[in-house]
């Protein structure tokens, strides 16, 4: 065999050394803005009693366990400690708006509430990159934020994921007729945090006349890892989530600020808090005993106790700490 010629050596090095400063660079720009946008890893019990209300830290990485709930107190009973926080079962009507989430099924309870964040969270980090960058930046006029904690009337906290965590093994439910959708627009995702059950469509969209790819790496069994590219506006790809998966994670690496989260459910009762922490979930759940669950990338997740009967949904108001 020949060995290779000087010119192809040297355009090998040069490919190696190309790779290498990308790959570099795109660990500069995680650690010196803080764009790794990883979900806080934390545990699935609740805070002391103690730490209700307190101000969490400001660090990227939160301790396990410190989160809390709080609770609508029924007649008749004792205030519960924070591992016992339960939502009580009231008359709701199908009146209101309707918040990002499943698809509401015939008959059944409705639940609704709010999520709130006690403590001070820190503070947002400008996305300088996407200034700098000649086909994102012109696309906006005002500077563009991390979105870690989004903070809305009352403390409400928006983007959290509440969804019915057990309590309807055993049961199915027909998938939506129509697509879920995520964006690519203004080299950002949107939505930035949403929930789809699995097996559903998901059409994942360019509007930006620029290159985007869309990378997911599965960390469930029997969810397919995908990869690939849009190269200008109107592209449309459609993927599946076999299997629930909470947060399923998409990003752009040619874009390493561009973030997507996925919450995979098994069901369609789930909802996203908006902007002031606000959700509903679809009409149609039985009556039951359930167990929520509240997740938030930053500020962690609580599970809440919930009882619904024939004659009503249930209100309920969880609380996470701030990390």
């Amino acid at each position: 065999m020949s060995n290779p010629s000087p010119e192809s050596a040297s355009g090998h090095r040069v490919i190696l050394w190309m790779v290498t400063g990308i790959i570099l660079l795109n660990l500069f720009l995680a650690w010196k803005f803080g764009f790794t946008d990883k979900p806080t890893p934390t545990g699935s019990g609740t805070a002391p009693a103690s730490h209700l209300g307190a101000v969490g830290g400001h660090g990227d990485t939160a301790s396990t366990g410190s989160v809390a709930s709080a609770h609508a107190p029924t007649a008749a009973a004792t205030a519960p400690t924070a591992a016992q926080a339960t939502a009580t079962a009231t008359p709701t009507t199908a009146a209101g708006t309707e918040k990002s989430g499943g698809t509401a099924v015939p008959g059944g309870n409705r639940v609704k509430g709010s999520v709130t964040l006690a403590g001070t969270p820190p503070a947002e980090k400008q996305i300088t990159p996407i200034t700098k960058d000649p086909n994102c930046g012109p696309l906006h006029s005002v500077p563009v934020m991390t979105r870690n904690y989004l903070i809305g009337s009352n403390n409400g906290l928006a983007n959290v994921l509440v969804y019915v965590k057990s309590g309807l093994e055993g049961k199915t439910f027909p998938l939506p007729g129509t697509a879920a959708v995520i964006d690519q627009k203004g080299c950002l995702y949107e939505p930035y945090v949403s929930g789809v059950i699995a097996g559903q469509p998901v059409d994942i969209k360019n509007s930006d006349n620029f290159m985007h790819n869309v990378n997911f790496a599965a960390s469930i069994a029997g969810n397919q890892t995908f990869n690939f590219a849009q190269g200008s506006a109107g592209l449309v790809n459609t993927k599946t989530f076999a299997k629930p998966e909470i947060f399923a994670k998409m990003q752009c690496n040619v874009h390493p600020w561009m973030f997507a989260f996925v919450g995979v459910i098994a069901h369609p009762f789930f909802a996203v808090t908006d902007k002031d922490g606000t959700f509903e979930l679809p009409a149609g759940l039985p009556a039951g005993d359930y167990v929520l669950e509240l997740v938030h990338l930053k500020a962690g997740k609580v599970q809440v106790p919930l009882k619904t009967s024939p004659e009503g949904g249930a209100s309920l108001t969880g609380v996470l700490l701030a990390q």
